[in-house]
Parts: C-alpha cells; structure tokens; sequence
C-alpha cells in the first residue's frame, strides 16, 4: 500500500484469537494525528451505515516499539502506547481504483452519493487514490459488492491542518472532497429523490458526533495535541452547512435531467 503514512502489519492477541492488524504507527505530531483521522472518520462512515473494516487499538511496549523504529527504519521513533488500526481483510475483499464500470457491481450504487457526502463532512480529499475504496462481495447478493471506505489519512484536510486550531477553523468551509468516478450516472439513474434521502441521512449524523469522537482515545488527542471541542465544532459546522459545502443544488438538477432521448427547448 503506497501512503506516506506506512502501515505495518501486526500479528496481536485479541482475547484467545491472534489478528493480524493493518497498523499505522504513531512517531511525532503529525502521525498521532493520522490517529485521531482515522479513529473518528472510521466511526462516522459507521454511523452513516458503511461497511468498515474492523477497529483495533493496537498496544506497543517500549521495547517492541524500539524494534519497530529499527526495523522499519523510521526517521522519528515509534511511540509506545496506543496505535490505530482495523483487520487486515485478505480475503473476499479487492483494492480497486473505482471506475464508472464498476457501478453496476454494487449492491447499492446509491453508496457513491453517500460516500461523497461523508468526504464532504469529513473534508477527506484523498477518496480516488487507488485502493482508497475496497470491494467486498455482498451478503445480500453474492454476485455483488459493498464499497468499503479505507485510509482516511487525509481527513480534516490533512493531519498538519488538523494539528493547527487556526488552520483548522479557516478551512471549515473548505470542501475539497472528490467523487467517485460513476456517480453522477448512479444520480441520473435514480433520480433526485435518492439526492434528498442522502442528504437527510447525512444531516442526522449530527445525533452521533458525540460517539464518533468517543471512539478516539484521549492519548491520540493529547500526543497529536488536538482539542476534540475544535474536531467536533468542525463537524458540526459542516453538518449544518452540508447543502451548500457539498452543492445540493447542482446535484439535485443533474439527478433531474431527463435522459430519455429527447430535449427540448423553448424559444423565447
């Protein structure tokens, strides 16, 4: 996996089952912030009733984290404590760069619109890198898949934006989030009713901010130096202007186009 944030795979215990965990390794600041990224995007695309992959807190002693500095050759050490991570899926799951040819592979194409709205919320500009979306194939129909958002990395922007409270707040109104490719056919297939209802599903995740922000722990707060008072008031502020910052509007008259063949136009 090509990210500048070099997951490694961990063999732990989890109870009397040994897991093997896609870990991203906390080393300074801006790593620590990854943490933070990750563990509330995960539980807001959770509550937005995407499949995920599932989460772990991985724990590194300090001599295991001195190994891991050496043997993987990190310029800034490993921290001991806490590190985030999620189940390394190796099978029934595929790395894709999403394509339009894709679409009539899910089990629920509206997913696409979703996704996009959660980026929007979530001011994740780092959707379209190849292996950003997994496919997985569908318990409701074998012959079709769910989209599994991974590597949300880059969520609040950037971890250097979301370490930096000024930065942070100046960019409340920065979208920045991209569509999957296909989307907007998904959105003329379906009409601007599955626009609205996507909308309104997004908007009541204000309801789970609280538990979103729960799932980080307080030592990735306070290592990446992150006050959850600013994470939540970015997420609220994005909630409550979700129809600008994501343009219902546009999306609304590209869902309401009539593709049946025959435009057209008055005269005046």
């Amino acid at each position: 996996m090509k990210t500048q944030w070099k997951p490694v795979d961990l063999v732990c215990r989890h109870g009397e089952e040994e897991v093997t965990v896609r870990t991203k390794l906390a080393r300074d600041q801006r790593s620590t912030a990854v943490s933070v990224a990750e563990s509330v995007s995960h539980a807001l695309l959770l509550a937005n009733g995407f499949r995920m992959a599932e989460a772990f807190c991985v724990v590194v002693g300090r001599q295991f984290a001195r190994d891991l500095t050496v043997q993987y050759d990190f310029r800034e050490p490993v921290k001991p404590g806490r590190h985030w991570g999620t189940r390394l899926m190796r099978h029934g799951v595929q790395e894709v760069e999403f394509t339009a040819a894709l679409v009539s592979d899910l089990a629920d194409p509206s997913a696409l619109f979703r996704l996009y709205l959660a980026d929007v919320i979530l001011g994740n500009p780092d959707r379209r890198t190849h292996g950003n979306v997994l496919l997985a194939h569908s318990a409701s129909d074998s012959r079709r898949f769910d989209l599994i958002p991974i590597d949300q990395s880059e969520a609040f922007l950037s971890p250097s934006i979301l370490i930096d409270p000024r930065r942070l707040r100046a960019h409340f109104n920065s979208a920045r989030a991209q569509p999957l490719d296909g989307m907007e056919s998904v959105l003329l297939d379906s009409g601007p009713s599955v626009v609205e209802t996507c909308f309104t599903d997004a908007k009541r995740l204000k309801d789970s901010l609280g538990d979103c922000l729960a799932a980080c722990h307080e030592e990735w707060f306070e290592r990446a130096s992150v006050d959850p008072a600013e994470l939540e008031g970015f997420l609220e502020h994005r909630l409550d202007t979700l129809e600008t910052l994501a343009r219902k509007e546009h999306w609304l008259g590209v869902a309401s186009v009539d593709t049946g063949g025959q435009h057209v136009l008055t005269i005046q």
